[in-house]
């Protein structure tokens, strides 16, 4: 079975990355990928309670909340929970959690995949940090690549709101998308 630790910011219903993460979780099939998740506490952390995963909330996961210091410890934080619960994969959902996982994959020998949702104002911290990357749309290949230096091989779009029932899904094939990412 599949391991992956999700990371993302704050888990708030106003937010169309933790929509994107609940809908992943709750049609995931739980046989095969068992999901982890650590962020920030918001007003929808009881609907992922719910779904029956381990949760870990810590304030040092936030990016409104990003210090040098929230980076070590929330590192040691997500190292730690990497080991005792053997995750395969660390999944992020911006760049200041890709930073982190980039961290514990200096420590520790580990897969990483980002979602890169959007864009940041540029800053200290590298947009595409990251084994593999789902993006959202093609203009985000595009700059992926032109602007990041992103090998086309590691990139892979998944657009919103496609449910993995869906005809485009059994079109390209489900397994593609797993082993693409």
């Amino acid at each position: 079975m599949l391991k992956v630790l999700l990371l993302t910011d704050r888990l708030k219903y106003a937010c169309g990355v933790t929509t994107h993460l609940y809908n992943l979780i709750r049609y995931s099939d739980p046989k095969k990928i068992q999901y982890f998740l650590i962020a920030a506490p918001g007003d929808r952390v009881n609907d992922f309670k719910e779904l029956n995963i381990d949760i870990f909330l810590s304030e040092r996961i936030s990016y409104e909340n990003r210090s040098l210091l929230n980076i070590i410890l929330a590192t040691f934080a997500v190292l730690r929970i990497s080991i005792k619960y053997k995750i395969n994969v660390l999944h992020s959902h911006n760049h200041y959690v890709a930073a982190i996982s980039n961290f514990v994959k200096k420590i520790i020998k580990i897969k990483t995949v980002q979602t890169q949702h959007n864009l940041f104002p540029q800053g200290k911290l590298r947009q595409f940090n990251s084994d593999r990357y789902i993006v959202v749309n093609k203009d985000m290949i595009k700059i992926a690549i032109k602007k990041y230096g992103v090998g086309k091989d590691k990139i892979f779009e998944i657009r919103y709101g496609i449910h993995s029932n869906n005809e485009w899904f059994e079109k390209i094939g489900r397994a593609s998308c797993r082993e693409r990412v």
